[in-house]
This record gives structure tokens, C-alpha cells and sequence, in this order.
């Protein structure tokens, strides 16, 4: 039971970790079309 407690919260913090790459992969994309969409748009 103890090894449970212990093993949980890293694989939670893990996946945590992971989510928060990928919101952040998302919104500097997200970013970078807004960029292009501007350039396009002022040309």
C-alpha cells in the first residue's frame, strides 16, 4: 500500500508535467499562426 502512495503522485506529476508542455506547445503554435494570419493580412 505505502509504495502505492508513493508511486501515484509521481505518475500524476509526470503526466501533469506533460500537459502543461503540451498546452504551452499549443499556444506558442497558436502563436505563431496568429503571426502568419498578421503578415498575411498586412501584405
Amino acid at each position: 500500500m505505502p509504495a502505492y502512495f508513493t508511486v501515484a503522485p509521481a505518475i500524476l506529476l509526470r503526466t501533469g508535467y506533460a500537459d502543461m508542455k503540451t498546452v504551452y506547445t499549443l499556444l506558442r503554435t497558436g502563436y505563431t499562426n496568429i503571426q502568419i494570419s498578421y503578415t498575411d493580412i498586412k501584405s
